[in-house]
């Protein structure tokens, strides 16, 4: 087994909820030494809230517990002069700031880049601010859902016949921005490696949202056109959408997206006579078609279990994939063979099971160390060894309210 990859990279995590501590528990998990700055006035957010499920303690929130897995906390007030100290003093000890409060709260704690570079000139600072920090809204306080509306995605995400967007609860910006900003940070800290130039990062989320919707933005620009929500269809193909299967809000995604495909399709319903229809002779009469044949495909795939429609059609070479919920994810045998669910030892929550790491590397594939941290559980390690601080100097500082 190879040394990991980020092993010599520490970073200095401010980062809350999911924009930010997803990305970074990514590098986590390659190595990188990721110590979370939080207090016991102002925890990160996560740990007081998430997935429907009030936690009964600071450190028994499933929702912080799975973003943070393989990180270090420590608790230092930063809205003490002695803590900001402190934490420059580490600063200068790392390879990069990351951080996703409103604008200007670096500024008002002088942490802002330029601040930053006289602590350490090669520091790398990522802010992932929800409207960046450059713009007539920089100032704005975003989350996940208001920036979902305003990156255009709420738009598109309907069905054509509806009156209103029905949008979405998941925070999907906040997933997007962190592993964009994961991947700046890679490229800035490939840069400093080549050059010793730190670098200021400015990720704004709407921006990371908005660019999942390219060719939406293309028609406008080049058509003057404002695409309409597409619904689970394609404007080039059919049958090609989400139908309705046996059982209890069941369903099965189908993309037939070429004549061969299409004769596959036909052979494994044993070609009933609606086939011949001339309606359904090629994939632009069927496009014109759309509905009379969804009605046709459904009624075929309402007797059928999703799981089974799955298989039977990728079976003939026809794209078809069963819309899995959470028990059907947690059983996959497809996911639980590629090591996607792992189990980690909490020592507040006992054993729970998350999503493993999404990218194997072959010689340094990433490893889950340990369980997201205790609030302040790190104190001793980062404060004792990395800054070399007595243990009287952290009893003192801890008393006066500056690491808690």
């Amino acid at each position: 087994m190879h040394a990991p990859p980020l092993g010599a990279i520490r970073i200095i995590d401010f980062s809350q909820v999911i924009a930010g501590p997803y990305g970074m528990q990514l590098m986590a998990y390659f190595g990188a030494e990721v110590i979370k700055i939080e207090t016991n006035l102002r925890p990160d957010s996560f740990r007081s809230t998430g997935y429907g499920v009030h936690p009964v303690g600071i450190n028994q929130s499933r929702a912080f517990a799975e973003f943070n897995r393989n990180k270090h906390s420590v608790s230092v007030n930063m809205g003490a002069s002695d803590g900001r100290e402190v934490v420059k003093r580490l600063i200068a000890l790392s390879d990069a700031v990351v951080e996703n409060f409103s604008y200007g709260v670096l500024e008002r704690w002088e942490l802002d880049y330029p601040n930053l570079q006289r602590i350490k000139p090669d520091i790398i600072l990522m802010g992932a601010q929800g409207m960046g920090q450059t713009g007539s809204h920089r100032d704005w306080v975003t989350y996940g859902p208001s920036l979902l509306s305003f990156s255009g995605l709420t738009s598109m995400w309907n069905h054509p016949d509806q009156p209103a967007p029905v949008g979405s609860q998941v925070a999907l910006p906040d997933y997007v921005v962190s592993v964009q900003g994961a991947i700046a940070l890679l490229a800035a800290l490939d840069h400093r490696r080549r050059t010793g130039e730190g670098q200021f990062i400015g990720l704004a989320q709407v921006a990371g949202a908005a660019s999942l919707l390219p060719t939406t933005f293309l028609d406008y620009f080049i058509n003057h056109r404002v695409l309409p929500p597409q619904g689970n269809t394609h404007p080039d193909y059919a049958p090609y959408s989400v139908y309705a299967c046996a059982g209890d809000d069941r369903w099965c995604a189908i993309a037939v997206t070429s004549e061969e495909e299409w004769a596959s399709f036909m052979q494994v319903l044993e070609e009933p006579a609606w086939t011949q229809d001339t309606r359904f002779a090629d994939m632009p009469s069927r496009v014109q078609h759309r509905a009379a044949l969804d009605e046709h495909v459904s009624a075929w795939t309402r007797e059928r279990e999703p799981h089974a429609v799955m298989r039977t059609l990728q079976a003939a070479g026809v794209p078809a994939a069963a819309v899995q919920n959470a028990a059907d994810m947690f059983h996959d045998e497809h996911l639980r063979g590629r090591g996607m669910l792992s189990e980690v030892q909490h020592p507040e929550m006992s054993t729970l099971t998350y999503p493993h790491n999404p990218v194997h590397l072959s010689e340094t594939p990433g490893e889950l160390r340990r369980h997201a941290p205790l609030l302040g559980q790190d104190n001793a390690y980062v404060f004792g060894e990395l800054l070399g601080m007595e243990a009287a100097e952290i009893a003192h500082l801890t008393e006066r309210g500056v690491l808690a």
